[in-house]
């Protein structure tokens, strides 16, 4: 039987692509309930993660707009529930210097080119958990009141 098999996680999403007699298929299936699973065939294993990526981003587009568009108030609520001062969020800048990394809290994609950054640490802000990467709640939590 000639098979190969791959894995991906994608933003919330666990894809699986499989070359099984000469056919490339691939499934996404949504770790988050009112998610859709999606399914796709192509050219090669890559191609069929490529276009499960695409249609898992078009699935959270509104989802993402909309988590963007309440972040300030949602992170400063989280820095309340911390006892931590709101001194704002800097916004997405390409005059920066670009960083990008996982949230390791949820594991979606932060990127400062289009996220917010905390003012308090610098860290880039997950529109998804809210909070810093990298561990920086532990450096907050520490943080004198100021």
């Amino acid at each position: 039987m000639n098979s190969e098999l791959r894995k991906v996680i994608y933003r919330g999403y666990e894809i699986v692509s499989r070359r099984d007699k000469g056919a490339h298929k691939g499934k996404a299936w949504a770790k988050e309930p009112g998610l859709n699973n999606q399914s796709s065939e192509g050219v090669s294993l890559d191609d069929v993660v490529d276009k499960l990526c695409r249609l898992i981003d078009i699935e959270l587009e509104p989802r993402t707009t909309e988590l963007r568009r309440t972040l300030p108030e949602r992170h400063r609520e989280y820095l309340a529930k911390l006892g931590k001062p709101d001194e704002g969020r800097q916004p997405p800048s390409i005059r920066r210097p670009h960083r990008d990394s996982v949230c390791y809290q949820c594991g979606e994609p932060v990127d400062n080119k289009v996220d917010f950054e905390c003012a308090i640490c610098g860290w880039i802000v997950c529109n998804y958990a809210l909070h810093v990467v990298a561990g920086m709640k532990r450096r907050l939590i520490q943080m004198p009141n100021i």
